[in-house]
């Protein structure tokens, strides 16, 4: 058996359009997975501070103590930093992450050195969550799963050169191996939801078709790290989707108002505008 119907509830995005709710760099969403009677609930990543989180769950009376299990897509600020504010409100769920998400983190450029990695340990986890440390795909419920790690195929989705990592008081550039997508086998097909699509959106579905089995994607939604890419490139990936047939696109946090646009105009049928507090039903 397969989902019959998934909710995707935005709690954290970059843009908000309705009163009371609280825009944050960063992404998190709560996603019910529902197979006839069976439920199944899980939070994918949890913004930046989780003040935002917290705030956003209580005004659109999201169902946090109904969490199944929390997904870490990858080892940034904004996508994992909220989570140690849920440690008591979600104590003794299963916490899936990469074991690099933990490695320092940082922005390099010529004007500053950032750091931009989780503000916690492992050690800092374990006395309140089951942390599940994985670099394959994991099956986290019977149609919910993990990428694991993620290879780059599309020729045209060079990696951020300013991302970095550090190893012995030195900067390397950073693999960016940590991030993992989450896919969900819906009946018309597969739902795949993204963090920050280091790995580039396109080389990611290409791993889902892959690692599901499935050919159809029904619909991506997250951030897809398009935000200041080239035209060109933009037009690729565009192009791209088009060609997988991909029938609902919900591009979101990192993707940039061009690639928005461009996304938009391509595939008008399947684009869908949301921000914080959107329900996306499918």
């Amino acid at each position: 058996m397969v989902a019959d119907k998934v909710e995707v509830l935005i709690l954290v995005e970059n843009t908000v359009y309705r009163h009371s709710l609280l825009a944050e760099h960063g992404f998190s969403a709560l996603v019910t997975v529902k197979d006839g009677n069976k439920s199944f609930t899980l939070l994918f990543d949890t913004g930046q501070t989780g003040d935002a989180l917290l705030k956003n769950a209580a005004e659109l009376k999201a169902p946090l103590e109904k969490i199944d299990a929390i997904v870490i897509s990858h080892g940034h600020y904004d996508h994992g930093g909220g989570l140690l504010k849920l440690r008591n409100r979600l104590a003794g769920r299963r916490v899936y992450v990469h074991p690099d998400a933990f490695t320092p983190k940082y922005k390099k450029s010529e004007l500053e050195t950032r750091y931009i990695g989780l503000n916690y340990k492992p050690d800092d986890l374990y006395p309140y969550f089951h942390l599940v440390l994985s670099r394959k795909p994991t099956l986290i419920d019977e149609n919910v799963m993990t990428t694991g790690e993620i290879p780059k195929t599309a020729d045209f989705e060079e990696a951020d050169a300013k991302l970095c990592i550090k190893k012995n008081d030195s900067f390397e550039p950073d693999p960016l191996v940590d991030e993992q997508a989450l896919i969900i086998k819906h009946e018309k097909g597969l739902i795949v939801i993204v963090g920050c699509s280091h790995p580039g959106i396109i080389s990611i579905l290409r791993h889902v078709v892959s690692v599901a089995g499935d050919n159809r994607i029904y619909a991506v939604i997250g951030g897809f790290h398009l935000s200041g890419a080239s035209k060109e490139r933009i037009a690729k990936t565009a192009n791209e989707l088009c060609k997988l047939d991909v029938q609902h696109v919900v591009p979101l946090h990192c993707t940039g108002f061009t690639a928005r646009m461009m996304i938009a105009e391509a595939m008008p049928q399947a684009f869908i505008d949301a921000s914080t507090g959107t329900l996306i039903e499918l």
